[in-house]
């Protein structure tokens, strides 16, 4: 008899267990009104299906946010690389305005000790 009255009090917990309208009836006075005092489940189901609903449109915005950034990404990207490929050119062209300045130091130096230094400073470089 306990073992019945405990396996029917977990199914009643898990809701396996209901007692319905028709079942009111045989209730007694003190169990009809514990079950009118029970709370309604009703707005907290409501408002479970609202958040779901909010986590949804939640979600949505991500992803829409995460595609847009993305592609902001590949742009940003894009301009970097411009930018080194630039950078570059423009390194080579200084690179061989030093070459020139070591072959040709009489155009641009009269004196041998800043050619020296130009030397200098592109073994440094290298």
């Amino acid at each position: 008899m306990v073992r019945n009255a405990e396996s029917n009090a977990r199914a009643a917990r898990k809701g396996d267990i209901v007692v319905g309208e028709d079942q009111r009836f045989t209730l007694s006075a003190q169990e009809k009104m514990m079950i009118k005092n029970l709370p309604s489940c009703k707005a907290a189901q409501e408002q479970l299906a609202g958040h779901s609903y909010k986590m949804d449109l939640g979600v949505r915005a991500i992803a829409t946010q995460t595609v847009r950034l993305k592609r902001s990404l590949e742009q940003v990207d894009e301009q970097l690389g411009m930018a080194a490929r630039e950078l570059i050119k423009k390194a080579d062209t200084i690179g061989g305005r030093v070459g020139e300045l070591e072959r040709g130091p009489g155009l641009w130096f009269g004196n041998i000790k800043e050619i020296d230094r130009v030397k200098e400073i592109r073994e440094e470089v290298v």
